[in-house]
């Protein structure tokens, strides 16, 4: 069975801890079951999504990347519905929320 590439550019809209809507940019490279790339917090640098796999519908990502001295990760896990991932998404603090990824469109990937 063949599963759809991720590989691409998703926006992924979630809430931040005061429950304003956050959104952070996903830039994927999939092969087979494994998943990496990078994620972009809306404040923030640029995270390494290193350890990454795909089952099926089901998908793993941890991401992560510098803030000041330390260094900081966010978990995400969930399911693929075609161009849309129905993620929850676990930072650094312990916050969990539900989140949604969308396929960028590729003309208007940047």
């Amino acid at each position: 069975m063949m599963h759809a590439d991720l590989t691409g550019k998703w926006n992924l809209k979630t809430q931040t801890e005061k429950g304003k809507e956050d959104i952070s940019t996903l830039d994927l490279t999939g092969k087979g079951s494994l998943v990496r790339g990078t994620l972009t917090p809306s404040t923030g640098k640029t995270m390494t999504i290193s350890d990454g796999y795909r089952v099926g519908d089901a998908i793993k990502l941890s991401a992560t990347g510098p803030r000041g001295l330390f260094s900081r990760a966010v978990l995400m896990s969930g399911h693929i519905e075609g161009d849309k991932m129905i993620l929850y998404v676990t930072r650094g603090n312990g916050g969990t929320f539900r989140g949604i990824a969308e396929r960028v469109p590729l003309g208007q990937q940047t």
